[in-house]
């Protein structure tokens, strides 16, 4: 069925804003090279979680990578 090729979506995926500027690193980790750097107020598409880290994919084409989730809160509309 359709629903069997949808990856599972944990609690840690959805929209994010950044709280301070940030590192986007190839890896989930501290010793993976930067690819850029993320402005602070910004937000971001959380596509999984691998440990303290997570994987953000751009809207706009850039390239996918991965932040350490303390640097980011879960985007909330008010």
């Amino acid at each position: 069925t359709a629903e069997s090729s949808i990856p599972n979506k944990g609690p840690s995926t959805g929209v994010y804003r950044t709280l301070v500027d940030v590192d986007l690193r190839q890896g989930p980790g501290a010793t993976y090279p930067v690819v850029a750097r993320l402005p602070s107020g910004i937000k971001v598409h959380v596509t999984r979680a691998e440990g303290d880290w997570l994987r953000i994919e751009s809207k706009h084409g850039g390239k996918p990578g991965y932040l350490e989730k303390k640097f980011v809160e879960r985007w909330t509309e008010n």
